[in-house]
């Protein structure tokens, strides 16, 4: 099973490949990238999936609770498709600026991404 998804650059917006089509990512890079994606939604921030995303106002910026939010992105990272297990997740902030990094087992290996 191949998932695809958009690609999108340091940004977060989508832009055209050489052949002038959206360019694409698949396989590890598509799930990999479906998984920044989940941890950039922002608590009730999207209109059709209300009760979903990141408490990160709550949890983070309001109680500095990175138990809960851990907990919270754990949750978040399993419901990506194509991921099996999240191996690791570390939280900090430095200097009032959120970063993570979190190790995905995937259906087509591992994989590590930060925020």
């Amino acid at each position: 099973m191949a998932i695809t998804s958009i690609a999108t650059n340091a940004r977060n917006d989508m832009f055209l490949a050489d052949n002038n089509n959206l360019a694409m990512v698949s396989n590890i890079d598509a799930v990999l990238q479906d998984c920044e994606h989940a941890m950039k939604a922002q608590f009730q921030e999207m209109i059709y999936a209300y009760n979903r995303g990141m408490p990160y106002m709550d949890t983070v910026w309001q109680r500095k609770n990175f138990v809960q939010f851990e907990g919270f992105a754990r949750s978040t990272l399993r419901r990506v498709n194509g991921v099996k297990k999240v191996l690791s997740f570390a939280v900090a902030t430095n200097n009032d600026v959120l970063q993570y990094n979190a190790v995905i087992e995937t259906i087509y290996g591992e994989g590590t991404f930060n925020g």
